[in-house]
């Protein structure tokens, strides 16, 4: 396979027709994406423990009016930069506080993905091969996925994406307009630092490194050395660093040397082996990898007629850079890859063919075969789940379970049926397909509320609440309970993640190191909603005077009372 370059080859000619069926595409992709990205933001509560953390980080701020010092339960948390703070404080500021509001950036993150990816893929290959890319990175299950929930790792992917995207057209030469294309390259990375910290640099940066070594040709990255958009790149990245370092000297080891290097290199949480994004790869973009496999193997000629260029170069070591890097890292989560599927995507699509007629019907109709099937598994499952669990989720799970199994057979048979029949119109096999990932990722996130999360507790805390009461969480900071019922709580004995903050209370007043502390503060006449899990109040209640009242249960959780 000769490594080529073959430049844009968006240039090819096309008939008037093509652009109309291509424009036609483009806007029914624009309308899907944004309509399935969107629908379901607000059908559940925060889910536990990092969408309720942020968002309460950011009702702090609004509370507080501090922008530079990030608090959770009002004390400085330094974990990570503020950028998704900001713009989640922005939408409750602007939207008042809605669950959909919280998880708005996260969606228009996944959106500009996308749109960046398929920008990119258009550029490297033609427009078909750029609407293909972004039709499979909108639904791949895990980048969806995460579109959808308040975390860093999707402004952090469309961050590096964005900057990498434009990086590509600076050093590939592509006709625009290459300032305004080095400018975003900058002010991009800058918001990856601001979001998730030096990662960003790294990704970016180490992909562009490799790149220009892998061409020979180390020189290029000159193209993207432009002193304005390396002052604009300090003026995002570095001010907020810099004021929070000079209000809290702590800063700088907390955040550089014990949360960046010391996580990375010696982590004490989510150790994993190094294979740990193999598997991880394979099921968060199915069916996606298995349909490009099969175009590689089942296809004739189709392995030996892929001519590798400079385009799949770039592609293949952005793909590389994210998963080495986080693959030699000792702490390892699912969301971390997320900035590799935008290469993987469109790698896919390179597989897929822009015109995928090679494929035929017959995966189209394997796939069919298998979501119907897998719909009867599911419906008995949702029958059979709450016979053999009494757990609170188990009593929730079969009205969800016979939603998705009837969409999965009907959307199964509906696949194979379109197959049969439509077996010479490739992009209708495709299209049908899309529809039917994205029905099965909004019927499974529209049920999202069977996650952990405590949101009942905090409303039954918030019809009983008087000023001057106190909220206490026993041994486990419940991120859900202070964001829903909008004060700051007491935690007893373990307090995890705010270890760091609790050194700003020396007093103690909401840091209880005993339960000592907590029996002699429920005596008192003060009023207290104490949250705490059933086995623990059942070793426990005997000390407390009076006895406790639950107010309400929420899985192993309680909320009792002394009044």
């Amino acid at each position: 396979m000769p490594l080529l370059n073959k430049g844009d080859a968006s240039a090819n000619g096309s008939t008037w027709s093509e652009s109309a069926k291509l424009a036609v595409a483009a806007a029914a992709l624009g309308i899907g994406v944004a309509a399935a990205f969107f629908s379901t933001l607000g059908a559940s509560p925060l889910i536990e423990p990092d969408e309720a953390r942020y968002a309460e980080i950011a009702r702090e701020m609004l509370v507080r009016g501090d922008w530079v010092t990030p608090t959770l339960n009002f004390v400085p948390y330094f974990e990570k930069p503020p950028l998704v703070y900001w713009l989640t404080t922005i939408s409750l500021a602007l939207f008042g506080q809605h669950d959909w509001a919280v998880r708005l950036w996260p969606a228009l993150s996944g959106l500009v993905g996308v749109g960046c990816t398929a920008r990119l893929a258009a550029s490297m290959f033609g427009w078909p091969t750029g609407l293909l890319a972004g039709a499979i990175l909108a639904t791949t299950p895990l980048y969806f996925g995460m579109s959808q929930v308040l975390t860093l790792d999707m402004p952090l992917t469309a961050w590096c994406t964005a900057s990498l995207v434009c990086a590509w057209f600076v050093l590939a030469r592509v006709p625009g307009r290459p300032t305004i294309a080095v400018v975003v390259f900058w002010l991009a990375l800058g918001l990856g630092v601001l979001t998730k910290g030096p990662v960003a640099v790294v990704l970016v940066l180490g992909t562009l490194v490799l790149y220009a070594l892998a061409i020979g040709k180390p020189g290029v990255l000159v193209r993207l050395v432009w002193v304005p958009g390396i002052v604009l790149f300090l003026v995002v990245a570095v001010p907020w660093f810099v004021l929070l370092s000079w209000r809290h000297p702590e800063f700088v080891s907390f955040f550089f040397v014990e949360q960046h290097l010391a996580r990375y290199a010696r982590p004490w949480e989510h150790r994993e082996p190094p294979w740990f994004y193999i598997p991880v790869l394979l099921a968060g973009t199915l069916p996606w990898c298995a349909l490009s496999a099969w175009a590689m193997v089942r296809v004739p000629g189709k392995l030996t007629s892929v001519q590798l260029g400079r385009e799949d170069l770039f592609l293949g070591l952005w793909f590389a850079t994210v998963l080495l890097f986080f693959s030699v890292s000792g702490s390892k989560l699912a969301t971390y890859i997320l900035p590799a599927l935008p290469p993987l995507a469109i790698l896919f699509a390179r597989f897929l063919g822009e015109r995928l007629a090679p494929l035929g019907s017959k995966p189209y109709r394997v796939i069919g075969d298998a979501a119907w099937l897998l719909g009867l598994a599911v419906l008995g499952a949702a029958r059979v789940v709450p016979i053999f669990s009494t757990h609170h989720r188990a009593q929730m799970l079969p009205a969800a379970l016979v939603e998705g199994a009837l969409l999965l057979l009907l959307g199964g048979l509906g696949l194979r049926l379109v197959a049969s029949r439509w077996q010479g119109a490739p992009w209708a096999l495709f299209a049908a397909l899309v529809g039917l990932l994205w029905g099965i990722e909004l019927v499974t996130f529209a049920n999202r509320a069977v996650a952990e999360q405590y949101t009942p507790l905090a409303q039954a805390i918030r019809r009983q609440w008087a000023p001057g009461d106190r909220i206490v969480l026993y041994r486990h900071y419940t991120q859900g309970i202070p964001y829903y019922t909008g004060q700051r709580v007491v935690v007893v004995g373990a307090w995890g993640e705010l270890d760091f903050g609790s050194r700003y209370d020396p007093q103690g007043e909401f840091f209880w190191k005993s339960e000592g502390r907590l029996v002699e503060e429920w005596r008192k006449s003060q009023r207290m909603f104490l949250v705490i899990n059933a086995a623990d109040l059942r070793a426990l209640e005997d000390r407390l005077e009076p006895k406790p009242r639950a107010i309400a249960r929420w899985g192993k959780k309680l909320v009792v009372v002394n009044f």
